[in-house]
C-alpha cells in the first residue's frame, strides 16, 4: 500500500520524475523518530526504491530525524 501511494501521487508527479528534472537537486528525507508509531521502515524503503535510479546521478541523499515535540502521555 505505502509503495503504491509512493508510486502513484495524487496531485503532482511522482518523485523519481521529480529528481530527473533537476540538474542540481538535492534530497533531504526527514523522519519522525521513535516516539511517533508510524510504519517507518516500510515507507522508508518505499522511498528509497523510487529515488534510487535518479539519486545515484545527483548529490547524496540527507536523512533528518526530526523530534520538535513533547514525547507523547499514555492515557
Amino acid at each position: 500500500m505505502i509503495m503504491h501511494a509512493i508510486q502513484n501521487p495524487i496531485g503532482t508527479k511522482r518523485l523519481r520524475e521529480i529528481i530527473k528534472k533537476k540538474k542540481e537537486a538535492r534530497i533531504v528525507i526527514v523522519v519522525d523518530d521513535h516516539t511517533r508509531a508510524a510504519p517507518k521502515e516500510e515507507i522508508l524503503g518505499a522511498l528509497t526504491e523510487e529515488i534510487w535510479e535518479e539519486q545515484k546521478s545527483i548529490s547524496p541523499c540527507s536523512w533528518l530525524l526530526a523530534r520538535t515535540h513533547r514525547q507523547m502521555k499514555k492515557k
